[in-house]
């Protein structure tokens, strides 16, 4: 088998492994919206990297001297949108 189909093999089957992990997550969280007994509450992603990001670029700042620029944002993607962006 020459390196290109090798490469193909290798890239079906990182796909494969990427959509049934999007299968899977799609079904557990269905799962967890139905499972009264479950309690645990997750915070948002956008509230977590609102706490965290201020102190990320605090830190850049101190070690690197480069400051970070408050006209930057995070853009928070779907999971379908992110795959895509990662596919790229």
């Amino acid at each position: 088998m020459g390196e290109l189909e090798e490469f193909a093999e290798a890239l079906i089957g990182q796909l494969s492994v990427e959509l049934n992990e999007e299968k899977e997550i799609s079904e557990l969280f269905a799962k967890i919206d139905d499972d009264a007994s479950f309690t645990v509450k997750f915070d948002d992603l956008e509230k977590i990297c609102e706490e965290i990001f201020p102190k990320s670029a605090e830190k850049i700042n101190d070690f690197f001297g480069i400051s970070i620029l408050p006209v930057l944002n995070l853009e928070y993607l779907e999971l379908k949108e992110f795959k895509k962006m990662k596919g790229r």
